[in-house]
């Protein structure tokens, strides 16, 4: 019997798949440092896993229908996927720092209710420390997005 969480198991297995797609078309190794496809391989593995385990323990209980995305818990993960796809347009527009920023609020103020200024408060901590993190200990530089590109 194919409930919500099957459809969702496939949907997210085929996601991963692109994802060793993507990964494996890029270096994995350079020098003394992992190369750009290392992490999007073990983000894509881990997904494909997550999917495999929601597919053998999702209960067959109830069937599979459409109000049971539109109700409170299928709400919440439509709304990170719609953010998702945002969250992937903005990065390429204004960078990764900006696009962070917006989907942190945008989640918190949307998913979990929190006041505005308390998510964008949290939002700016979070993208400040995730900067300081990468660009300033590992010296990964973020992407800066076509509207700030020379």
């Amino acid at each position: 019997m194919w409930n919500n969480e099957k459809w969702f198991s496939v949907f997210m297995f085929f996601i991963g798949l692109a994802g060793f797609y993507g990964s494996i078309r890029l270096p994995v190794a350079e020098r003394f440092t992992l190369g750009p496809g290392a992490m999007p391989l073990i983000y894509s593995s881990g997904v494909v896993i997550c999917a495999i385990l929601i597919w053998v323990l999702a209960p067959s209980r109830k069937d599979a229908s459409f109000k049971n995305v539109l109700g409170r818990p299928g709400r919440y993960g439509l709304i990170f996927l719609i953010l998702n796809f945002v969250l992937g347009f903005i990065v390429y527009m204004v960078g990764f720092a900006i696009g962070l920023i917006l989907f942190c609020f945008l989640a918190l103020f949307f998913t979990k209710g929190w006041r505005p200024y308390r998510a964008l408060l949290f939002s700016v901590a979070w993208s400040l420390a995730i900067y300081i993190l990468f660009t300033i200990f590992l010296d990964v530089p973020f992407l800066k997005g076509a509207i700030f590109e020379k």
